[in-house]
């Protein structure tokens, strides 16, 4: 491209799209392996992996080369182009509209050739390029613009581009589109509630289970089984607004004063689902449900910004023994979420306070403190005592 640049990331500007700004698009083919072999298991040579992963490799690199057909006047750099994932970048002033276009159809061709066994997942940001010498340069940005990218690529598998789409004007929150596969055809209403919660749910051990469970047509019934439990549960709940369910991964919003309660009813839902699916059965001693909360957030900020702390409270979960929600970086038992839940619902001022303070380590603990220390009312002090329990405070210094 000439002159060496440095790459510097930045979240799309209201005025865009501005001559200084270049896009880097990052896809991945999601189902490669599974379509070209089946699913991966213990059997596999290392011959077969690597024939696998030079056959991977040449289906990349022809979706590169299809883009770089496709934007060939726009100078498209591809960066790399490999192992089921590629990295293109496109000069200044490449008009987002037509990358857009150009991605949606193939996904589509690569969707119905494949028996809907194959997608594109790809995601884009816009990239600011400083020559040498400038304040900005690869070393520094680099790494945190690569995490945009993929976390592009992550908005586009949840299939919401309406709440997490690169369109600026549309980025807050517009609630249209998200959901139709669970929540019927037809138009969407948007949920009542101004500062929804948000709840990152995945079923634990599936992927073990999946791995040493019977032949491929029995995993593939429990496969199926699974989407029908998952279905159930969440559609049985009328609290819930499904973003994303697909696979063990669930994005839902929820009434921001019962989000701990409908987490909890979910996880029982769920768990009856599956007791009714004969293909699970062997899959039942293993059932657990990690979560990570947010009681709320305010929808007219980015909503990525609650999505990685949301993601972040459910890696915590899983790390700390799974089968559990954490909220505010504390882990909790279930039947210590539906007890904090319950005092939630019944306090609207605790509640309010901490859920502002959730999205941040530790902070549920020194707010409920701060309600010690200041509150006047008795009740919220007694409230505040037993939610700090909740939170592993054995003793509580009276304010």
């Amino acid at each position: 491209m000439g002159e060496r640049y440095g790459l510097f990331f930045e979240e799309f500007p209201a005025d865009y799209p501005e001559k200084s700004r270049a896009l880097l698009t990052g896809f991945a083919l999601s189902g490669i392996q599974g379509y070209l072999f089946g699913r991966i298991n213990g059997e596999w040579t290392p011959a077969m992996v690597r024939r696998a992963s030079r056959y991977v490799s040449q289906a990349t690199e022809a979706v590169g080369a299809h883009l770089v057909r496709a934007m060939e006047g726009y100078r498209p750099h591809p960066l790399m182009m490999s192992s089921g994932k590629g990295w293109l970048l496109t000069a200044p002033g490449t008009p987002l509209e037509k990358l857009e276009r150009e991605l949606v159809r193939l996904k589509r061709g690569l969707f119905l050739a494949s028996g809907g066994r194959l997608e594109l997942e790809a995601g884009t940001v816009p990239v600011v390029l400083v020559r040498p010498g400038g304040r900005r340069l690869m070393g520094g940005p680099w790494p945190d613009g690569m995490v945009q990218v993929h976390r592009a690529m992550e908005r586009d598998k949840f299939q919401s581009r309406a709440l997490f789409g690169l369109d600026w004007a549309r980025d807050r929150m517009p609630w249209l589109e998200p959901a139709a596969l669970l929540k019927g055809e037809g138009e969407l209403l948007p949920p009542p509630w101004a500062q929804p919660g948000l709840l990152k749910l995945d079923l634990d051990n599936l992927g073990l289970f999946f791995s040493t469970f019977g032949t491929v047509d029995q995993r593939e019934a429990a496969g199926q089984a699974l989407d029908r439990a998952i279905l159930g549960a969440v559609t049985h709940l009328e609290e819930l607004y499904p973003l994303f369910a697909g696979g063990d991964d669930l994005l839902l919003l929820c009434p921001p004063e019962r989000a701990l309660s409908v987490a909890a009813a979910l996880r029982r839902e769920l768990e009856r689902q599956i007791e009714g699916e004969a293909a699970l059965e062997a899959y039942r001693p293993r059932f657990g449900l990690s979560c990570g909360c947010l009681p709320s957030f305010d929808p007219r900020l980015p909503a990525l910004y609650y999505l990685d702390r949301a993601e972040g409270q459910l890696e915590l979960a899983k790390a700390q023994g799974k089968d559990r929600l954490a909220m505010g970086g504390r882990t909790l038992s279930w039947v210590q979420a539906e007890e904090l839940g319950r005092l939630l619902e019944e306090n609207e001022y605790l509640f309010r306070h901490l859920s502002r303070s959730a999205h941040h380590y530790g902070a549920p603990q020194l707010l409920l403190q701060d309600i010690l220390d200041h509150s006047g009312r008795d009740s919220d002090r007694a409230q505040a005592r037993e939610l700090l329990a909740l939170f592993g405070r054995e003793e509580v210094p009276y304010g």
